[in-house]
């Protein structure tokens, strides 16, 4: 029989702590395919969710009409759009498509070389995705971008209208830039050399 103190058994040098484990969202890891199942599944999820909300608003909202949500404070108005964001480029639907077109692109092949992403991060960047590819339908296919949130103060416009795809995109961004700040800097496992004491240099 072994003694306690005489069991072949590795024990751990020191406690466990409740920071080794690692269980809020930005630090669960997650594997190359379960990661690329949530980057195209959330895409997809929300490129459907844009094109449908769209397609509901041009059938039921005449063009340049507005049905009130929250009276005074939110509607929904029914606008197009053939520029980018705050109408820049007005017009230039066509290469404002193809410019999405290399954005979806250039997140998929990112998505594919960043390893060691977590959960928050894929799910930020299908949202950019999913937003991108939204508003690049539109911009190739009708030329031009169907728009329905309308943001009012007392009745009246204060914020450009927006769409699914707007959002997606706002909110992509907004996790990667968090995730980002809150990063843990990572610390090399291995042991660092100790110092020598002053004098102990040979002589060359």
């Amino acid at each position: 029989m072994f003694g306690l103190d005489e069991l072949p058994i590795p024990l751990p040098d020191a406690p466990l702590a409740w920071d080794d484990v690692g269980t809020d969202l930005s630090e669960c890891v997650v594997s190359s395919r379960r990661s690329l199942l949530v980057f195209y599944l959330a895409a997809l999820a929300w490129l459907a969710l844009d094109q449908w909300s769209k397609m509901m608003v041009v059938r039921h909202i005449p063009l340049m009409a507005s049905v009130p949500v929250i009276n005074q404070y939110f509607a929904l108005t029914h606008v197009t759009n053939t520029g980018g964001a705050w109408s820049l480029l007005a017009g230039k639907t066509i290469a404002l498509g193809l410019l999405s077109l290399g954005v979806c692109l250039g997140i998929m092949v990112y998505e594919r070389r960043w390893q060691g992403r977590n959960l928050a991060q894929s799910l930020g960047l299908a949202l950019l995705l999913g937003g991108a590819a939204g508003n690049m339908i539109d911009r190739l296919h009708v030329q031009h971008v169907v728009d329905m949130f309308d943001l009012q103060w007392h009745g009246r416009n204060v914020f450009p209208i927006f769409n699914v795809a707007d959002i997606g995109i706002d909110i992509g961004v907004g996790l990667l830039l968090l995730c980002s700040l809150f990063e843990r800097p990572q610390t090399s496992d291995r042991p660092q050399p100790e110092p020598r004491p002053l004098g102990s240099e040979s002589p060359t």
